[in-house]
């Protein structure tokens, strides 16, 4: 009956200590609107991708000449940049680190740095998914 009883009293001690005002966190909400630059829409099944570290946004856009190219923009701003050389780009995605951006174009797997700089063609996509179908 005493352990029961301490038992108890340790359950309740634990819920007045994880309800205490001092450690509750504000919860907010983080809202996030892309538009594509003007003259462009996006990619159709290509959704945005935010970086690892929350800071910045890469989408694929498609201007009205039918021209792809892959586009970075920081969550605090409202204007996205063009990375050149980034032509046909489809399928964004983020390095761990956050800092170059990879993408399929041209039957390639390709990265590019946000600093600047062509592209890197990293292995062709369509050997890379033959290799990876077969048995």
């Amino acid at each position: 009956m005493a352990w029961s009883l301490a038992a108890l009293a340790a359950i309740a001690l634990a819920a007045v200590l994880l309800h205490a005002p001092g450690n509750q966190t504000a919860v907010g909400v983080d809202v996030l609107s892309i538009l594509p630059p003007d003259q462009t829409a996006l990619g159709r099944g290509d959704a945005p991708q935010i970086s690892p570290d929350g800071r910045i946004v890469a989408f694929a856009a498609t201007d009205r000449a039918g021209r792809t190219g892959l586009y970075v923009r920081s969550r605090d701003s409202l204007t996205a940049r063009l990375l050149l050389g980034t032509v046909d780009a489809t399928m964004p995605f983020w390095s761990p680190d956050s800092r170059p951006v990879g993408f399929f174009a041209q039957g390639q797997l390709k990265i590019i740095a946000l600093t600047g700089g062509p592209p890197h063609a990293i292995v062709p996509f369509r050997r890379a998914a033959q290799r990876h179908l077969e048995p």
